[in-house]
């Protein structure tokens, strides 16, 4: 096994079936070579433009007589145009639902505006209070001051804030002293092998802290697109050229009024799957791909999404919809959108 940086320049041949597999011939170390991409990356041959550079890691070397190719599958990670650094929290948003992603992205729509500014004002009372050696609630006044023209243009008075952080900011102040004299808040991260970027809340020594104002419980178990963040950062930090890490991640949820701390064990599967969605948020932004709806197994996501009525109106656009009959919003569809053959009878 090795870890290769070559570039892409077409594809040979596609296999479907119990095994799929793409073909692909690439540029290494200026040399010809075919590299076999197994599950979960066959898909990479159907839409990758020629010319892009891919990252390999763990790939297997195949010689066969006088010939030699690679082979990457289940154990392999590969990176596709790693120069492109997507954002670590694309990854978590696109777990959840592709085309939520999609809406937030391309179109610029943010799911809850109010949500996102209150979360940032939690994030930079604890960063403040780190680096200034105080606590967040003593912070908070200031941040709130910083952050004033954020929340009144969306109607809400610096009263109705911060009744509603300071119950999570209390919360930080005794959790403080988890952290060493070398902790630094709001670490750039930056991975040009993973092609991912973005900010470790808390960086101590080789302990990554992630802060988020979800509520969860004792009871409950560390989100999964909180676990993927923190594996990101991890190997990114570390060696990603060695299947394990030495960095152990945290995540601290605080939206329950309580410090929640939730150890995070990074793991090459979690990477994989991590890089597989970096990769589909990477088509997305810059390939032109329009993930499809969820299928209707996975409805009670749509439900509770808070971009749904926008999805509504571009899924009609699009004709993406199942069927009026499947759709939660057709109060406010005019039904004309749709082909004929799927739009329903009108009452």
């Amino acid at each position: 096994m090795q870890n290769i940086t070559c570039i892409y320049l077409k594809t040979l041949s596609q296999q479907s079936g119990e095994n799929p597999r793409s073909s692909l011939l690439i540029e290494y170390n200026n040399q010809n070579y075919i590299l076999n991409l197994w599950e979960p990356w066959h898909e990479i041959g159907d839409y990758l433009p020629p010319y892009t550079k891919i990252n390999v890691f763990n790939v297997e070397i195949v010689e066969d007589g006088e010939s030699v190719f690679y082979s990457a599958g289940s154990q392999s990670i590969v990176v596709i145009d790693p120069d492109i650094l997507m954002y670590a929290s694309s990854v978590g948003n696109i777990s959840y639902c592709p085309r939520s992603y999609y809406i937030n992205d391309i179109v610029g729509e943010l799911p809850s505006p109010y949500v996102a500014v209150r979360g940032t004002i939690v994030h930079v009372a604890l960063s403040a209070a780190i680096a200034s050696k105080s606590k967040p609630s003593l912070i908070l006044p200031d941040v709130l001051n910083w952050f004033e023209l954020n929340y009144e243009q969306l109607g809400y008075k610096k009263s109705d804030v911060h009744q509603d952080v300071k119950v999570m900011t209390e919360s930080l102040d005794d959790f403080m002293d988890n952290f060493s004299d070398f902790s630094i808040p709001e670490s750039l991260f930056l991975s040009p092998e993973l092609g991912i970027r973005g900010r470790i809340d808390v960086l101590d020594k080789n302990q990554i802290y992630e802060l988020k104002t979800a509520k969860v419980t004792n009871a409950d178990q560390v989100r999964f697109s909180d676990s993927m963040q923190v594996s990101l950062y991890s190997y990114g930090i570390g060696n990603i050229r060695n299947t394990n890490t030495s960095q152990s991640g945290s995540v601290i949820y605080v939206g329950s009024g309580d410090v929640v701390s939730k150890q995070v064990n990074p793991s090459w599967g979690i990477l994989r799957y991590s890089i597989q969605l970096r990769n589909l948020a990477y088509r997305i932004s810059y390939l032109g791909y329009i993930p499809p709806i969820l299928p209707e197994e996975q409805n009670k996501k749509c439900e509770k999404c808070s971009v749904r009525i926008l999805c509504t109106l571009i899924c009609a656009g699009l004709y993406q919809y199942r069927t009026c009959e499947n759709c939660n919003n057709n109060i406010i569809c005019s039904k004309k959108a749709l082909p004929q053959k799927r739009q329903s009878a009108r009452p």
